[in-house]
């Protein structure tokens, strides 16, 4: 946001997601927390996550709790596994960015991250794939 915007930038996503019948395929998120709420405050269907930027150390975990999101993204590394476990016991799905290293990407995963987001997909993918099968095993 940059406070002169003409419309609102909620309705104008909303629009085009609905223009491309794509609403249940649809997860946004957002860095501005106000956008994130008019967001779940107006559309409360539609899967909404918070992306926290900075320091988690202030951000306490009953505070992110309370927010009306589904789901957080947080920093590589801002990423602990007490946090995770925390989020995971209050069914707040947690994503992790950026993850580019294959190794960290399998540390994600096995501190119960819901998913990473990354620059590398194809090696995303093969670590997920190992990860899921030694789940299963």
């Amino acid at each position: 946001l940059h406070g002169h915007e003409k419309k609102s930038l909620v309705d104008a996503v909303v629009k085009v997601v609905e223009q491309n019948h794509f609403q249940r395929n649809c997860e946004i998120m957002s860095l501005e927390y106000s956008l994130v709420e008019e967001l779940k405050t107006n559309y409360p269907e539609y899967t909404v996550g918070y992306c926290v930027y900075g320091n988690l150390g202030q951000a306490r975990l009953n505070s992110l709790r309370q927010l009306n999101v589904d789901f957080l993204i947080i920093e590589e590394s801002m990423a602990s596994n007490s946090f995770i476990a925390q989020c995971n016991q209050a069914w707040l799905p947690v994503y992790i960015w950026t993850v580019n290293q294959q190794q960290t990407m399998e540390s994600c995963l096995k501190m119960g991250a819901s998913g990473i987001i990354t620059d590398k997909p194809k090696d995303a993918r093969k670590v997920v794939n190992a990860f899921i099968r030694e789940s299963m095993q």
